[in-house]
């Protein structure tokens, strides 16, 4: 029995070595074929990683010339905008070399009051005219050093006006919020369409644009005439406004 059972051990010694032998193996294959898949996997992830970055690189560099270049161009424009509207606006008001007026350019700041970034170290002073490229916006009420209120047309008071057409001089008022030019004779007769100005020299100087009439009103039994203007336009468009000032020689 002693030599069967030792026979019998040792069948089994072997079988058990042979088995852990033959395991060993195969764990060791399915853990190099693991990683080789997972460095397979991380060489991949690199490489999209390199990519991914490479392509956000050159979109933030397209991005910031591309800005480059708008800031450029709005800039550009925006100069250029300027000067053809000042030179629009010294054609509207007739001003030469010689003229004792001048335009002094600032930021519109609509609001209750509207605002002017430029004040008296610009030359400024209550009273001087408002004006954009359409024409007449208001005038200077309070002026600070650096900022200066703007009076509308709802501050503003009676003015002096010309009509261009018929060649009357009348008043401009603001009444139930549309601007009338009052006192106008029945003759010659103004037109609908026809171009008003300011009229009476001093701080606002005569021949800017406050609008067209619309409308030609009599009233039964009166001798004078008025015409209607329409509401004033709204400022809210405008961004970049022009004060016509005295030329420091010409100041009184």
């Amino acid at each position: 029995m002693a030599p069967a059972r030792t026979i019998g051990l040792g069948v089994t010694l072997l079988l058990l070595s042979t088995l852990l032998v033959w395991a060993d193996a195969v764990d060791l294959g399915f853990v190099e074929t693991l990683r080789a898949e997972a460095a397979g996997w991380r060489d991949g992830l690199g490489f999209l990683a390199r990519r991914c970055a490479d392509f956000l690189h050159d979109r933030r560099a397209a991005l910031e010339g591309g800005q480059a270049a708008v800031a450029d161009e709005l800039s550009a424009g925006l100069i250029a905008r300027l000067d053809a509207e000042n030179a629009e606006l010294r054609a509207l008001l007739g001003l030469k070399l010689r003229s004792p007026w001048r335009l002094v350019t600032a930021e519109y700041l609509p609001g209750s009051p509207a605002r002017l970034e430029a004040g008296s170290v610009d030359g400024l002073a209550p009273g001087m005219a408002v004006v954009d490229g359409r024409g007449l916006i208001g005038v200077l009420g309070s002026c600070g050093s650096h900022t200066s209120e703007v009076l509308g047309f709802d501050r503003l008071g009676p003015r002096g006006v010309h009509l261009t057409g018929c060649g009357q001089n009348g008043v401009l008022e603001l009444m139930d919020g549309e601007l009338v030019v009052v006192y106008l004779a029945a003759a010659p007769r103004p037109r609908e369409g026809e171009l008003v100005v300011t009229s009476v020299p001093g701080r606002l100087p005569a021949g800017i644009p406050v609008g067209r009439v619309l409308e030609v009103r009599h009233r039964p039994g009166e001798l004078e005439l008025s015409c209607s203007l329409g509401p004033p336009r709204p400022d809210d468009e405008t961004r970049v406004a022009h004060v016509v000032a005295r030329t420091p020689e010409a100041a009184p």
